[in-house]
């Protein structure tokens, strides 16, 4: 039985956002296109944090802390995903049980949902679909009036969740051992599961309707991605199989596919026509996105003080690299 759950409407704190670089503390300018970053920062110190980075101004830098400089309170415990719906932004605060609501460009809170142990989302057709943890849901909120109109049961612990086809594909939380994932046609509600490779922890969608399921696997070698056709359910390919991988994050633009190829490793790049590796990247790292072709990573570094944005040229070549918060972990770019 779907269990109420409210929206809590929170007063905007109108204190300026400042920077934590250079000598001093200066406003946020506005940004056209800003790029935001969550980071988990440490279990149970509520110290999760947002990063936000200027690309499109002369001052090409980050300003940290943003979320609590703004709002005058903590983001939370463990801020795990992001994701941006026009002008408003989403961040799933696992440990906090909430999905945070901010404003894109000003970064004011806009409230909050209460949901389970939220850790992944997607968005399509006015709905936004996130996946409680703990719950083992689908819960699915209208955008209109940011509503619950319903939660739909799983078979497994989820994590991510990727939207082809009328239908949404849930991963597995990480180290549970489970080798399916959830199709959910998003008409009728209606589940099924894909038997996919051990530990299925996250996916992306391509071009033609095809889904990217990193298969972090249990063993040295038995890790792989796995390739679905979203219309008919079927794994069509697997990238990456038998080369001692174990990805864990998943990234896909145009013919190429990045993924993070074992917890805390570097990064392969792969063609998704031949399957063939491309390119390694080196670091410690806990997230990435493809934007506007280039590659954007999230440097963990040692998981305990602040992390740092990488960004990297369409040759892999280092291009600049920023500070960000303790733990960055996921990424979007305003529209």
């Amino acid at each position: 039985m779907p269990r109420f759950r409210l929206l809590w409407l929170l007063p905007l704190f109108l204190l300026p956002a400042c920077s934590d670089q250079g000598g001093g503390e200066a406003a946020i300018p506005y940004i056209p296109h800003p790029i935001l970053v969550v980071c988990e920062g440490n279990f149970g110190s509520n110290n999760a944090s947002l990063t936000v980075l200027d690309t499109a101004l002369t001052n090409d830098t980050t300003y940290l802390d943003v979320f609590r400089r703004v709002n005058g309170r903590r983001l939370g415990d463990l801020a795990h995903a992001l994701c941006i719906v026009d002008s408003t932004g989403y961040i799933a605060v696992t440990h906090s049980h909430r999905v945070e609501i901010v404003d894109a460009y000003s970064f004011a809170s806009k409230g909050y949902l209460s949901i389970t142990s939220p850790r992944g989302f997607a968005q399509s057709g006015g709905f936004l679909y996130i996946t409680s943890y703990d719950d083992s849901a689908l819960v699915v909120i209208r955008l209109a009036d940011r509503t619950v109109v319903s939660e739909i049961p799983l078979t497994h612990k989820p994590d991510a969740v990727v939207i082809a086809e009328n239908k949404a594909f849930v991963t597995s939380a990480p180290n549970l051992g489970d080798s399916v994932i959830s199709q959910v046609d998003l008409g009728t509600y209606a589940t099924d599961t894909i038997v996919v490779g051990r530990n299925p922890v996250a996916a992306a969608i391509g071009a033609g309707g095809k889904v990217y399921v990193a298969c972090s696997g249990v063993g040295s070698s038995d890790g792989y991605i796995a390739v679905i056709d979203a219309s008919t359910g079927v794994v069509v390919g697997r990238i990456g199989q038998f080369t001692s991988i174990r990805p864990v994050k998943v990234a896909v633009q145009d013919s190429l596919l990045a993924c993070i190829t074992s917890s805390n490793g570097g990064i392969g790049i792969y063609s998704v026509n031949t399957s063939s590796r491309l390119a390694t990247v080196s670091g410690n790292f806990n997230g990435l996105r493809f934007i506007g072709g280039e590659l954007y990573t999230l440097d963990a570094s040692d998981y305990l003080s602040g992390g740092i944005l990488r960004r990297y040229r369409s040759d892999y070549t280092l291009f600049k690299e920023y500070p960000a918060g303790a733990v960055p972990s996921d990424l979007a770019v305003a529209p």
